[in-house]
């Protein structure tokens, strides 16, 4: 008689956690849910739409409890934070601010850089906790369209462009109190997916035409010492898309292939499980560019919210992606 590791590979473990990656038809029993769960084949569900379409907004948290701030139009400083069934408005910045970087969760968030109307580019940095923004130490720089990825306590501030519309290859750590100069990128970067764990632990991919050859579609990782290129590639080149998930486990979904002003945007997603891409299921809602997504690596599920379509809408629309299902009995 046949057996499910002699058909699948794998035995069913039982786990306090559900899996940050899976197999189509892994079986596994949560114990501390107490729940028998298996991965499927992933699709995307529409959920209830934010209270005020935004897009180039700071994204943070996960697909339960997720934070949005800043972004336009209208330019902005406050935030609307999701608890999984409802939108609630969250506390205000101190700076009204689009298009930079951010990372970490709904109650220990972190945002730097961007662009303030009138002043332009910034070197700002706000952390979140739940409630309020507090200014932190600012960046070694002014820039916008940097990549964010990490914690609260150990960030990683990725590439962005400078006054003058100039991508550049600078990137900038903090470690909770500091934000201070880091390795430059192996090639500039902005606008595109950023993705990692930490300070020491981050990867850019895609990103503006030119920046991540061939078409759009470059990696390349931050091990702690070195930026270098990578050999996977993503499967779709890429810019202005939603980087969800950390080092080993992560999602690009939407954003466009060209420049989103003259309607390239997309709807195809693809997944990262340390070493290369495979495509999921498209997102069910028209294409968006300058989309934000939830940041935490380990979630069973992603969302996507925000952006603009062409020409020029921001609906607020929001979609949360699954591929994690629950043996019930009936």
């Amino acid at each position: 008689m046949a057996t499910y590791k002699g058909i699948q590979g794998y035995k069913i473990d039982a786990i306090s956690a559900d899996p940050t990656v899976q197999q189509v038809g892994q079986i596994w029993y949560n114990t501390t849910d107490g729940a028998l769960r298996y991965s499927a084949t992933g699709a995307w569900a529409s959920i209830t739409s934010t209270p005020t379409g935004r897009q180039a907004e700071y994204t943070m948290g996960t697909a339960t409890a997720m934070l949005i701030a800043g972004g336009n139009p209208p330019e902005t400083n406050t935030s609307t934070e999701w608890d999984g069934s409802s939108w609630a408005a969250g506390g205000s910045m101190a700076n009204t601010i689009y298009n930079g970087g951010a990372c970490g969760t709904q109650t220990a968030g972190l945002r730097f850089g961007g662009y303030i109307p009138g002043p332009g580019h910034s070197n700002s940095s706000e952390s979140y906790n739940g409630t309020s923004w507090a200014s932190t130490n600012n960046l070694p720089g002014t820039v916008e369209s940097n990549g964010g990825a990490g914690i609260s306590t150990s960030a990683m501030s990725a590439g962005g462009s400078a006054p003058g519309g100039l991508s550049n290859t600078n990137s900038c750590q903090f470690t909770g109190t500091c934000w201070n100069a880091a390795p430059t990128l192996n090639h500039s970067y902005s606008s595109g997916g950023a993705l990692g764990d930490s300070a020491t632990s981050a990867l850019t991919a895609g990103g503006t035409p030119g920046q991540a050859p061939p078409g759009q579609k470059g990696m390349q990782e931050f091990n702690g010492t070195a930026w270098a290129s990578i050999a996977a590639l993503l499967l779709e080149g890429r810019m202005r898309t939603a980087g969800i998930g950390g080092s080993t486990a992560a999602i690009m979904a939407s954003g466009a292939n060209a420049d989103p002003a003259q309607g390239n945007t997309i709807v195809t997603a693809e997944s990262w499980n340390g070493t290369s891409w495979s495509s999921i299921a498209s997102i069910t809602i028209t294409g968006v560019a300058n989309c934000g997504g939830s940041t935490e690596a380990t979630a069973a599920s992603h969302m996507i919210v925000g952006g603009v379509t062409a020409p020029a809408a921001t609906p607020g629309a929001a979609q949360v992606y699954t591929d994690i299902k629950t043996v019930t009995s009936s």
